[in-house]
């Protein structure tokens, strides 16, 4: 599980991140202030998705687990959804790249299915 670096609390960040196959993900997160979310885009190759929540939780990209080969983790120190415009850069919540062995993980041990 590798963390991504470089979140800011700016509004909206766009930011590549390189994968295990040596493809580029791109992720666009914004901040909703009228309702204290993030949201996230994310373009792939192999995957295209937009507008999808942020949320705390092992992989909240697993309904795509059959299409693309990587997952994206939120985890929140305190359990709770991040809902600040400052919670990636105060490090209250991560989001973290999963792939290979670290995706497995999640999905036989964590959630316990694939």
């Amino acid at each position: 599980m590798k963390q991504i670096e470089g979140l800011t609390n700016e509004a909206s960040q766009l930011h590549h991140i390189l994968l295990e196959d040596k493809t580029t993900a791109e992720i666009t997160i914004a901040f909703l202030p009228s309702i204290q979310r993030w949201q996230i885009d994310i373009s792939h190759e192999r995957l295209t998705a937009s507008g999808m929540l942020i949320t705390n939780n092992p992989n909240f990209i697993r309904q795509y687990r059959h299409t693309a080969e990587f997952g994206l983790a939120c985890i929140a120190v305190d359990g709770v959804d991040p809902f600040q415009i400052d919670d990636f850069s105060t490090g209250r919540v991560g989001l973290y790249l999963l792939e290979g062995t670290d995706l497995n993980y999640v999905e036989d041990t964590i959630i316990g299915q694939q």
